[in-house]
């Protein structure tokens, strides 16, 4: 499952970590990325469909969403669109997040 999973983004190696932890974390001089959770394909597509649209402002557009819903006291939706923020942004990061097979 990815909710375990955190990534390097500074230089250093790839860490894991348990739920719970913050999205970003500080160790040492590395700053990570928490892998989104992800609860079914359709958050997936709609990623897609906002990098199609958007291209680089698509967690920006994300983030819009769930600020949408979140004013609407809709807590749902405004946790989905957030994990999809966050998805946007672990597929934007051009190296290897974890093993290749």
């Amino acid at each position: 499952m990815l909710t375990h999973l955190f990534i390097t983004v500074g230089n250093g190696a790839v860490r894991g970590a348990g739920v719970g932890r913050s999205a970003i974390e500080r160790a040492g001089n590395d700053m990570q990325l928490q892998a989104p959770y992800l609860t079914d394909r359709g958050a997936v597509d709609e990623a897609d469909a906002l990098i199609r649209e958007h291209g680089d402002e698509a967690g920006f557009a994300a983030a819009a969403r769930a600020e949408q819903f979140r004013v609407l006291g809709n807590h749902i939706h405004f946790a989905r669109w957030r994990q999809i923020e966050r998805l946007i942004t672990y597929l934007s990061i051009d190296t290897a997040l974890d093993t290749v097979h």
